[in-house]
């Protein structure tokens, strides 16, 4: 009993020091929407050209988006909000061709091609036992299922695609879970049970996470915990039981 409070104890106060990068790096991404929305106001009241900085720096959203997720954890989604942000303000200011921002895509697709290859091809036997999963879909749908009883972290990628991921089998662990995702223009479906406490953390632009389990009829003492962190850009996360 002791080791476990022990655990539990040091796993909090290894999360603490994460919990205050995030908390800044939110800070400084609403910063930047907030300049950005200023802008737009000033250039649509025609107060000011506005046009040339917004065009310039706007893609600082895109960077400050994937410096959150990574924070959160997900390094892969992103990076690649951090690759494409900055190649676009490099375009912009003139130091990179346009050809080259244009093979952004083609060169994603290959990227994930070797991560599912070399470094994702493990992902559906992780998936059903390990306490750590990593599942990613591009253009495409996947469906998978989570069965481990000592679930810690869950890091969920999708660009352009759609993941749905049955986690009615798993149980969390002692200190709860931690599903990362990073959405580009997706969907992901995640399924828990109705007893389940999901608490969505996770920066949201122009998307949204929503719950739509129906509420239990009675509270649960000691309910498994699922926090939801990373960045949810042009897409949603729903919860389903």
């Amino acid at each position: 009993m002791r080791a476990g409070q022990f655990l539990v104890r040091r796993s909090q106060r290894l999360a603490r020091p994460r919990a205050r990068r995030t908390d800044m790096v939110q800070r400084l991404f609403g910063f930047i929407l907030v300049a950005l929305g200023l802008l737009f106001l000033v250039d649509t009241l025609g107060l000011a050209e506005a046009g040339d900085i917004l065009r310039l720096w706007w893609p600082l959203v895109l960077v400050a988006g994937g410096v959150f997720q990574g924070l959160g954890g997900s390094w892969l989604g992103g990076g690649i909000l951090i690759v494409l942000g900055g190649a676009i303000m490099l375009r912009n200011f003139g130091l990179l061709p346009a050809s080259f921002v244009a093979a952004f895509w083609p060169l994603l697709i290959i990227g994930v091609g070797l991560y599912l290859l070399f470094y994702g091809r493990d992902t559906d036997a992780t998936a059903h036992g390990a306490p750590s999963v990593r599942l990613f879909s591009i253009f495409a749908g996947a469906n998978h299922r989570l069965e481990s009883q000592q679930l810690r972290r869950a890091e969920l990628s999708v660009m352009f695609g759609s993941l749905e991921v049955d986690a009615r089998l798993a149980q969390p662990a002692a200190d709860g879970a931690v599903v990362d995702v990073g959405v580009l223009a997706g969907g992901i479906r995640l399924r828990v049970p109705e007893t389940w406490r999901v608490s969505p953390e996770a920066l949201v632009l122009f998307g949204g996470i929503e719950d739509k389990r129906p509420r239990p009829s009675a509270q649960v003492q000691d309910a498994p915990r699922l926090v939801i962190r990373g960045f949810v850009a042009m897409g949603g996360v729903e919860v389903v039981s």
